[in-house]
Formats: C-alpha cells, structure tokens, sequence
C-alpha cells in the first residue's frame, strides 16, 4: 500500500503507511522490514527535495542491509544516494555513490538487471562533469543492456541522452541522428512524455546549430507547447 501511494504521488500517506510498519517492525526487530522502511523513506525524502533528511535514512537502511549481508538492498541505497547527490550538483559524490553500486552489481549473481539503469544514471554525471567519454561509455553500455532486453522505452531514453552529449560535444548530426532513433520509439510506443522530450531536445539542437534558422526552433516550441497541453490531460 505504502508503494502504490508513493506511485501515486500521495506522500503523506505512503508516509504514514511505512511509519506503521516501521513502529510494527522495530517493535518485532524484524530487521528487513525496518531496512525496507528506512529505504522507502529515503525514497520519500528524496522526492519532495528534502536531501539531508533523505540521506539520514539511506544511511539507517544501509547498516541494517549491510548486517543483514542483503547486496540488493545495499545497491538500491547507494543508487538513491547517488541520485541525491546528483540532483544537488555533487557531481563527484555522486559518481563515487553509482561506482559503488556498479561494483557491487558486478560481483553479485542474479543483480546485473541492476548495471543499466546505473550506467544509465552514472553516463548522466559523467556529461555533467563535461567527462563526455566516459559518459558515452557508460550510455553505450546502458543501450546495449536495453537493446539486448528489448527494453525498447529505457533504450529510447539511452539514445535521448547520448544525443545530449554529442550536442554538448557540438557533434550536431549525432545529436540530431540519436534525438531521431528515440522519437521512432516513442512514436512506435505511443509515449507522449517522451514525443514532448524529443521537442525539447529537438529544439535545443536547433537553437545550437549554426546552420539552422530561428524557424526549426520556434516549430519545435509549438509541438512542445501542444504536447504539455496533451500531457496535461493524459
């Protein structure tokens, strides 16, 4: 209940659920439970922008998994963290939070479906931190994962990424090949929210190039307009 509620976007009773078993746990000392609240709370936390509180509880989750020799919920506490950090500009932070959980994924049986999505998140940082290799290599790495999976809306997000970084790197045809490869999907699976982005990015490709007028720019803002309207009410 307390999850769906998160999902749902109502923190104060996803709030009020995990405190239930957090009380029920502690008093049981059911540890897993109480390392599982102290995660979601973090969770929590870390949604609504409170760093320090969100923190605070990943650390309390993280000893309990740490005893509890649980990698999984370790890794999941050193991605949140590392998703804190990156959210707050602490680059550095949180490239060592995302190398951690890498690590551990990697010497963990059954834990590699973990790898892309922190590749994913640890490309990001690296762009971030104008480190536009190891970014690629890390976006690369997270598409081939989603490509050999047929994740076909976690690739389309692989390649929106890697168009930023070629069009910081003012490799515009890359940029403008990659936005295009992720809007086919987005089409092809009828996902607005990603259509919107590929205005977005589409517009700021446009704006980038020497090559192209103030037009290709203003045509792309009016599908972003008329995509929030239609997202608005989806």
């Amino acid at each position: 209940m307390g999850l769906v509620q998160k999902k749902l976007g109502n923190y104060n009773e996803s709030f009020s659920l995990y405190k239930e078993l957090l009380s029920l746990s502690e008093e049981l000392q059911d540890s897993v439970n109480m390392a599982d609240g102290y995660f979601q709370y973090g969770i929590l936390y870390r949604l609504q922008g409170k760093e320090n509180s969100a923190i605070y509880f990943h650390q309390k989750s993280l000893a309990l998994y740490y005893a509890l020799n649980n990698p999984g919920g370790l890794i999941s506490n050193y991605n949140s963290i590392g998703n804190i950090f990156q959210n707050i500009g602490e680059y550095d932070s949180a490239a060592f939070y995302f190398m951690t959980a890498i690590n551990l994924c990697r010497e963990t049986n059954g834990k590699e479906k973990n790898l892309a999505t922190i590749y994913l998140n640890l490309g990001e940082v690296f762009q971030n931190l104008g480190d536009y290799k190891n970014a690629k290599e890390y976006l690369n790495m997270a598409l081939a994962y989603y490509t050999l999976t047929k994740n076909d809306n976690a690739r389309a997000l692989a390649y929106t990424k890697l168009g930023n970084v070629a069009n910081e790197e003012m490799q515009l045809d890359s940029a403008l090949n990659y936005y295009s490869m992720a809007k086919s999907i987005y089409a092809r699976e009828n996902n607005l929210r990603g259509i919107n982005d590929h205005y977005v990015n589409s517009g700021i490709w446009r704006s980038t190039s020497t090559w192209t007028g103030w037009s290709d720019a203003h045509h792309s803002d009016y599908h972003i307009y008329t995509f929030s309207r239609i997202l608005r009410n989806w």
